[in-house]
């Protein structure tokens, strides 16, 4: 059965039925005002975009950055940053209403098709490493 309050809805290839709750896009750099960005500076960038769940929407813990590779943190990033929640009604350990997960990962396009692109990006997310189980 289709969730009607989800964005969109995948399946991870270890059987968890996902589903994404909400997205957040920015342009990786739209703090920068002067001047190109350099290791230091990506990797602070990459810091606060992980701690930042807790800031603006109150979650317990720190968003899972999907890494980028070591010649962007070098010199440029790619140019949006995309924040998203992942929610799955199966929790990890017995007792709890489900599983959730806040994603944050970089992208130099917008996706066509988000669904597609999630399930191909996506395919080998450790979810039960990743995601957090929560109650109501």
């Amino acid at each position: 059965m289709a969730d009607e309050a989800a964005i969109a809805e995948f399946e991870l290839p270890t059987g968890e039925h996902i589903a994404v709750r909400e997205i957040f896009i920015r342009a990786t750099y739209g703090n920068l005002l002067a001047g190109k960005p350099y290791r230091e500076y990506n990797e602070r960038l990459v810091q606060r975009l992980a701690s930042e769940p807790a800031q603006l929407w109150g979650d317990e813990s720190p968003a899972t950055i999907l890494s980028p590779t070591a010649d962007e943190l070098k010199s440029q990033l790619p140019r949006y940053a995309i924040t998203l929640l992942l929610d799955c009604a199966s929790p990890i350990n017995a007792g709890n209403a489900g599983s959730r997960l806040r994603l944050v990962y970089f992208a130099d396009t917008l996706p066509g098709s988000l669904l597609e692109y999630l399930t191909t990006r996506l395919q080998n997310l450790d979810w039960k490493s990743h995601a957090r189980d929560y109650q109501f």
